[in-house]
């Protein structure tokens, strides 16, 4: 069964580009999305990252402009980031653990499995590293930046200054 974060399938944005050779850690790249008034810059497997914010546009679009705040556009991020890993995390380790890459009850899943898990999805990166600005409802700009490895999602709009890549460190 598909994964899904508010009736969005994220099995239909996994596109043919899967393999790590794709992209490399100096690679960046803008993305424009102008019917939901998202930008974005990317780091490293860029293929990946065009994958997650076209999900982001699409859950950005879901939301009526008049009710697009700060907090929304925070959790539009959340979701699409978490929900994209979540994914690939399932496609990609599953397997390795001879598991079929599909969901797994937590309810019923052993203590055992469950710490295998947990161990190798605070290990599992993102791939690519992200600096999105979004229009609140109030026009001004939201400013956040999604680090892969980590999954950390940083409310940046002041001071309005984020870096990623390989340079990030010496800016």
């Amino acid at each position: 069964m598909p994964s899904t974060v508010e009736g969005h399938d994220f099995s239909q944005d996994y596109s043919l580009y899967r393999s790590d050779f794709d992209s490399h850690a100096r690679l960046h790249k803008a993305f424009m999305f102008p019917g939901s008034g998202m930008f974005a810059v990317a780091a490293d497997q860029v293929e990946r990252a065009g994958e997650v914010l076209s999900s982001i546009d699409k859950f950005l679009e879901r939301i009526p402009k008049a009710d697009r705040s700060f907090g929304a556009i925070m959790r539009t991020v959340s979701k699409a980031c978490f929900g994209f890993k979540h994914e690939i995390f399932i496609a990609h380790e599953f397997p390795k653990m001879r598991l079929p890459p599909e969901a797994i009850n937590p309810v019923t899943v052993t203590p055992e499995l469950d710490a295998k898990i947990q161990e190798r999805w605070g290990k599992f990166s993102l791939g690519c590293s992200l600096i999105i600005g979004a229009f609140c409802n109030h026009g001004g700009v939201c400013l956040i930046q999604v680090d892969g490895a980590s999954l950390d999602i940083v409310n940046v709009t002041i001071p309005g200054i984020a870096t990623i890549g390989v340079g990030s460190g010496a800016a």
